[in-house]
């Protein structure tokens, strides 16, 4: 069997001061929480970024490659978020960065209502509400998901979230052949 290993190659970020623009003034309290010696008035607006050879855009450009699910510091768990804004920064005099504005889904109130329900299918679910917009690295990126938005009469309006990376394969193969029984997982959810 053939496989493919992906060779990253280091971005140069470039600052132009002729393609800055205006920071809006709620942004520029974020990014000063996030950064308090960067310029925050003025960045170079992106519309999109590629991050371990995956495109990624703005939730204005296409909701689809915003959905990136991000990697908690010291956790296993990814959360599932939608990119506002890319966009470059002064970090320092002579520094330029590239961060990401996105917004998280909210944790469940009472994530063992669902979520063990849908492990089974490597799926997680999480409220339909967004929290409140933040800064993070292109590297706190893991991989695009796939939602499918629905109400249920225990936890309400929620989003079930499932993983499109490539490394992630989480449905067990089928005993009986070499094809992978997704049938069978989404049986025993009872939905």
């Amino acid at each position: 069997m053939m496989s493919f290993t992906a060779v990253e190659q280091p971005e140069v970020v470039i600052w132009n001061p002729m393609a800055m623009s205006k920071v809006p003034l709620k942004l520029q309290t974020i990014l000063r929480r996030y950064n308090s010696d960067a310029r925050v008035d003025r960045a170079q607006f992106l519309t999109n970024i590629t991050i371990r050879g995956l495109r990624y855009t703005t939730s204005t450009k296409g909701f689809g490659n915003s959905c990136a699910l991000l990697g908690l510091p010291s956790s296993d768990i990814k959360v599932p978020a939608v990119i506002d804004s890319i966009f470059k920064i002064q970090a320092s005099v002579d520094t330029v960065e590239i961060v990401l504005a996105v917004r998280r889904y909210k944790a469940l109130r009472n994530p063992c209502n669902g979520s063990s329900r849908f492990q089974a299918i490597g799926a997680s679910i999480w409220s339909s509400e967004l929290g409140e917009l933040e800064i993070v690295k292109p590297g706190s990126v893991d991989s695009h998901y796939a939602s499918l938005s629905f109400e249920t009469a225990g936890l309400g309006a929620v989003i079930a979230v499932i993983s499109l990376s490539r490394v992630s394969p989480p449905v067990q193969a089928d005993d009986d052949s070499d094809m992978l029984d997704i049938t069978i997982a989404l049986n025993h959810l009872d939905l």
